[in-house]
């Protein structure tokens, strides 16, 4: 397990944790250098836990995309923000991290049979919520664990799904009614969750 720091000016790199101390913290870098963060001056925005038990799909890089737009115009999924490059948002809450996608993509990601649960909330984007009509599935290897025909207006919902007999995860956005008008939609914290042992 290994920490992803974030310092401002938009430095990351890999590290683990060493020390904490009364005027900061002091990591180890992957090249094994201990830092002190603070007593560099280096200002700490954000810490990412890896390889831990739980692990953000919009961090990892699906093994198979596959975009068929209705028409000619491809909009392509997007991770952490909306389709626009807006902040991706759930009705009024705010998800930092997820994946936005439009219909019809199917993103699919390697589980290894190492994880036990995917999670996600899912909706369509916020401004989407009048035109929007899209159909959702997530799939384990060839089987459908979960689908919803028609996703539309305010409808919130909270993925929960077994996933420990797979080894390839798909979500989908399809077409749903009225073509692919407004089937813009929000996979917010979507994860695969390693139970503790």
């Amino acid at each position: 397990c290994y920490q992803q720091l974030e310092l401002s000016g938009h430095c990351n790199f890999a590290a683990t944790l060493s020390k904490v101390t009364d005027t900061g913290i002091i990591v180890t870098a992957a090249w094994g250098q201990e830092i002190p963060l603070i007593h560099d001056g280096a200002i700490l925005m954000k810490i990412s836990v890896r390889n831990g038990r739980v692990q953000f799909l919009s961090e990892l890089a699906p093994v198979e995309v596959e975009e068929t737009p209705f028409f000619d115009r491809v909009i392509h999924w997007k991770a952490n923000q909306s389709l626009t490059g807006s902040p991706l948002f759930i009705r009024k809450k705010l998800h930092r991290r997820g994946i936005a996608m439009h219909s019809r993509t199917k993103l699919s990601y390697d589980l290894a049979g190492r994880y036990d649960r995917f999670m996600a909330t899912v909706a369509l984007a916020p401004e989407m919520r009048e035109l929007g009509n899209a159909a959702i599935q997530v799939i384990g290897d060839e089987q459908v664990l979960f689908e919803k025909a028609e996703l539309a207006g305010d409808e919130v919902l909270d993925i929960d799904i077994e996933v420990s007999d797979f080894q390839v995860l798909t979500l989908v956005t399809d077409f749903g009614e009225g073509q692919d008008v407004g089937d813009r939609v929000h996979w917010g914290d979507a994860r695969i969750v390693r139970q503790a042992k």
